[in-house]
């Protein structure tokens, strides 16, 4: 976002070009929102605006290029929220974690912050297994994985497994965590 708000701002640039380059950093990065030049716009004040359009939502931003009713995908860890739910995916969606859904249930049935009754039935138990070998000659045309990477303690190897589950020209779609927030 900051090397569109420099471009935006400080290059040189006539208007005309500049509503150019506005239209291709909206279709890269959907949620940016070109700054005021004048005043700072305070974020309340932004998403009432008309001229602007809303930062896409969590979730928009992780399906962004996904069809979740049209294609196939696996979700790593939902635990009691899905990405995706097996209804809005028409039963495409997959999910994969270290345990079973009761398992689960009893490890966190004491943490307020995991509604345990709306943790979701895992089709996949990874762990002993690589995936590649879980799901078979599956092959998958996105993956989703939020707040979850952080607790892979070999994230290549994560990666590598993924990629090898993925069709060609599928999307990882992660959500990491940021530390300044």
């Amino acid at each position: 976002h900051h090397f569109a708000d420099v471009i935006y701002h400080k290059l040189p640039i006539p208007s005309v070009i500049k509503g150019k380059l506005k239209s291709i950093v909206f279709a890269l990065i959907p949620s940016w929102v070109p700054p005021s030049s004048s005043s700072p716009i305070d974020s309340d004040e932004l998403a009432m605006s008309k001229e602007h359009p809303q930062p896409l939502d969590r979730k928009s931003k992780l399906l962004c290029r996904i069809s979740p009713d049209s294609q196939d995908g696996l979700e790593i860890g939902p635990l009691c929220d899905p990405i995706v739910s097996k209804n809005e995916s028409a039963g495409r969606i997959r999910y994969v974690d270290y345990a079973t859904a009761e398992i689960l249930r009893q490890r966190f049935r004491d943490d307020p912050n995991v509604r345990v009754n709306e943790i979701v039935e895992t089709d996949y138990l990874w762990g002993d297994h690589s995936l590649p070998e879980l799901v078979g000659d599956k092959q998958f045309d996105y993956v989703i994985a939020s707040h979850i990477i952080e607790h892979v303690p070999d994230m290549l190897g994560w990666l590598k497994e993924i990629a090898a589950v993925l069709k060609d020209r599928g999307i990882l779609s992660l959500a990491i965590p940021d530390k300044r927030f």
